[in-house]
């Protein structure tokens, strides 16, 4: 992790625009979360369940109260105008809360744009002065191909790998928590279940993610060697036709490159598992509480009725896309690492 926090560095310059990107972020999860909570006393209102609320419950920063005003705020609609001039009031409501929810998610991209091209930038220009002043002796020890590939070819795999991700590594793991904040004011114990069938998911993505930095590395080697390869070619091509050798360097092209083909395959194949068995285990979990909750709501004291299940599960399923995006994050963090 230590060259992970060293390629963090260079996002110092650029931290106004990363703080503003936070706040954007923030913004998104709480337009979010208000529109969650506008499903509850929208599925109520198509359930035919209304318990009208007359008195104005009091303001506080919570769940509840949120949901009391909601409540309250939803039936004085109803004693005025009716039921179906309520639901036009959720819809639109829940209109607004979507677009301020991607307005705030487009400005958080647009901050994250400077973040992410000007540290790369930083990092192009570090390890080009680095090169001017390294001596002579550096250049007759290591090949040129390596060289270029590590100003080239390892700083493209960085971007990629790493800052396209640094967004994740904050956003993701702020909307999981407060998502499950959301839930645990919902049921505590259906949130309780879900957190103790959760970390088996986490287990069997981190074991794969192990395997595959260290065959990243290999991967960057061999691509280095690939690099060189070429270098000497050109160079030595007077030399390859003098003695006839074409035969044989292009044989020992081939087989580097089939060699590097091959891992590159496996390590492609690898990273594009995550998603996929990430999609199928989030699909088993929710199945399963699916059952659990569904058992809730059936019992003869139930702890959770239909409408605050359903938006339960809408909620819990929300978590599955950052987390599958942080899940593919791990591994391309994986193979940038290798690559720093």
């Amino acid at each position: 992790m230590k060259k992970f926090y060293r390629i963090l560095a260079y996002i110092k310059p650029y931290y106004g625009y990363a703080g503003l990107n936070v706040i954007f972020n923030l913004l998104t999860i709480v337009f979010s979360l208000f529109s969650f909570a506008l499903l509850i006393p929208f599925l109520n209102l198509l359930f035919g369940i209304n318990d009208l609320v007359i008195e104005k419950p009091e303001l506080a920063f919570n769940t509840k109260s949120l949901l009391d005003s909601l409540n309250y705020e939803i039936s004085q609609v109803i004693i005025t105008s009716g039921k179906v001039q309520a639901l036009v009031y959720i819809c639109i409501i829940l209109i607004i809360a979507f677009f301020l929810r991607n307005f705030a998610r487009f400005f958080a991209m647009y901050c994250m744009a400077n973040v992410r091209i000007g540290a790369i930038k930083g990092i192009r220009n570090d390890i080009y002065k680095k090169l001017l002043i390294l001596p002579l002796s550096f250049f007759t020890k290591h090949k040129k191909g390596d060289i270029i590939a590590r100003v080239t070819t390892d700083v493209q795999e960085v971007e990629y790998s790493i800052m396209n991700y640094l967004e994740m590594i904050i956003r993701d793991p702020v909307t999981i928590i407060a998502y499950f904040a959301f839930m645990i004011s919902m049921s505590p114990q259906l949130t309780v279940f879900v957190i103790i069938i959760l970390p088996i998911t986490g287990l069997i993505i981190g074991r794969i993610g192990k395997s595959l930095r260290k065959q990243s590395k290999i991967g960057m080697t061999k691509f280095a060697g690939l690099l060189s390869t070429i270098e000497e070619s050109i160079s030595g091509l007077r030399i390859i036709k003098a003695f006839n050798a074409i035969d044989y360097s292009d044989k020992k092209f081939s087989d580097a490159n089939n060699d590097y083909s091959s891992l590159l395959t496996w390590i492609y194949r690898r990273r594009d598992l995550s998603s996929p068995l990430s999609e199928f285990l989030s699909s088993v979990v929710i199945v399963i509480v699916l059952w659990f909750g569904g058992k809730m709501v059936l019992s003869d004291n139930p702890t959770i009725h239909a409408a605050d299940f359903i938006t339960y599960i809408v909620v819990f399923s929300q978590i599955i896309p950052p987390a599958k995006t942080f899940a593919q994050g791990f591994y391309s963090i994986q193979k940038g690492i290798a690559s720093a």
